[in-house]
């Protein structure tokens, strides 16, 4: 994840954000605070909220534990449209190619427990689970057609990969693979390679 914010803020206070991003804003009603994401925008006065929004991925998630957020959409040469003003214990997702928007109420620690070591799954497609080890780990983790219909419901805290990986498989007909790093024309080696597949 990056964040880009000035060296001083102004009448606002506003960060870009690329990737996720879990904020605890100090209130103050004359400096809102913005967290600029591709297409929207989140504005907060003071709260804590977490925000996903990862280059290439089609939804971008805002959480709100505390406080209030408004949720604004960016039109280019116009002015931001807002979509929705969140409460406490919400989590909306927006879809930026339909522009659709979905709204889930109460259990929000799935979304925000990353802050604290945790991992936490509920009923998640292992396609999903895949896409979240492999940022957490800096690892590109592939699932083969046979075994994307498996979900898992699960809270690993501060557990190394490898064991997630061996837990996973001891609950579900898996095995994975780990693929020989390549190294690059520059010297460098390639980012580690693992592939997920259903045992036969």
């Amino acid at each position: 994840s990056k964040i880009k914010y000035p060296r001083y803020f102004r009448n606002t206070r506003e960060v870009t954000l690329s990737g996720e991003g879990y904020f605890n804003v100090a209130h103050n009603p004359e400096k809102p605070f913005i967290v600029k994401t591709e297409k929207l925008n989140i504005k907060a006065l003071g709260t804590k909220f977490n925000v996903l929004a990862y280059p290439g991925d089609n939804l971008v998630g805002t959480t709100l534990e505390e406080g209030k957020v408004v949720i604004e959409k960016k039109v280019q040469g116009e002015k931001a449209q807002l979509i929705g003003t969140m409460v406490p214990g919400q989590h909306i997702e927006y879809n930026l190619l339909s522009g659709q928007v979905t709204s889930t109420q109460g259990c929000i620690d799935k979304y925000i427990a990353w802050k604290d070591g945790k991992l936490v799954f509920d009923n998640e497609p292992i396609t999903d689970i895949a896409a979240k080890l492999g940022r957490m780990f800096n690892v590109e983790i592939d699932v083969a057609d046979n075994a994307k219909d498996l979900s898992y419901t699960v809270t690993f805290f501060n557990d190394p990969l490898y064991l997630i990986l061996d837990l996973m498989t001891e609950t579900a007909p898996l095995k994975y693979t780990v693929l020989p790093r390549k190294k690059q024309p520059d010297g460098t080696f390639s980012k580690q390679k693992i592939k997920i597949e259903r045992r036969k």
